[in-house]
């Protein structure tokens, strides 16, 4: 009898034991996590990739490129243009390097080039040469444009080139390097500057804080 109640209360003891302990589960993509006896997912954060800092973005090399846009007058293919200017020039005995040369959906063709220079060498060869078969554009480069945050409420679209040639002699600015587009208000009221400028101006403006009467933005 005495061995009987032993038995018992050892089945009973057995029977009270929390079970707690985790179970894993793979998932879809072949990790495992471990769900605790509440139910919820215990496992650790997935290593993300860092995001670049916007100094980082701003910093980073820009390539400047140089476009000349060429039209067919005689109703040319693009095909037929590319075959042409790959018969009459040789860019080793022209010393240019052409980064670019392809066709546009619109039937014109596209060169680039580093460097202004060596677009109006080959400019002046394609009108000598083919002139009457073709027409050629050099795109003009559009000025950048930046936003000067949280400006005084003074400062206008009239006096804002002024005020910053002024304040900010070591950038060197020239006349004509800055042109003052518009002013904004954000939702909290502060007052911003678009600018448009050149491109040396828009390398050292990004590198240098700009001192605008009492403030330095």
């Amino acid at each position: 009898m005495t061995l009987e109640v032993k038995q018992l209360k050892v089945a009973l003891l057995e029977k009270e034991k929390p079970t707690t302990q985790p179970r894993q589960v793979a998932t879809s993509s072949n990790r495992h996590t471990e769900l605790t006896s509440c139910g919820t997912e215990a496992s650790a954060p997935p290593c993300c990739n860092r995001k670049k800092l916007f100094s980082e973005i701003v910093g980073a090399k820009y390539e400047e490129r140089h476009k000349l846009i060429i039209k067919p007058k005689l109703n040319q293919s693009t095909e037929e243009i590319q075959k042409l200017l790959k018969t009459k020039f040789n860019p080793i005995d022209m010393k240019i390097g052409i980064r670019t040369l392809k066709s546009l959906r619109n039937g014109q063709v596209l060169i680039e080039a580093d460097s202004k220079e060596e677009l109006e060498i080959l400019n002046s060869q394609i009108h000598d040469k083919c002139g009457s078969q073709l027409e050629i554009n050099i795109q003009k480069r559009r000025n950048s444009r930046l936003i000067i945050y949280k400006v005084p409420e003074a400062l206008t679209t009239e006096n804002a080139e002024g005020i910053i040639m002024a304040q900010n002699s070591n950038l060197n600015l020239q006349e004509g390097d800055i042109q003052t587009k518009y002013t904004f208000k954000t939702r909290r009221k502060t007052k911003n500057l678009v600018i448009e400028v050149m491109p040396h101006t828009r390398k050292q403006m990004l590198h240098n804080k700009l001192k605008i009467e009492w403030t330095v933005c």
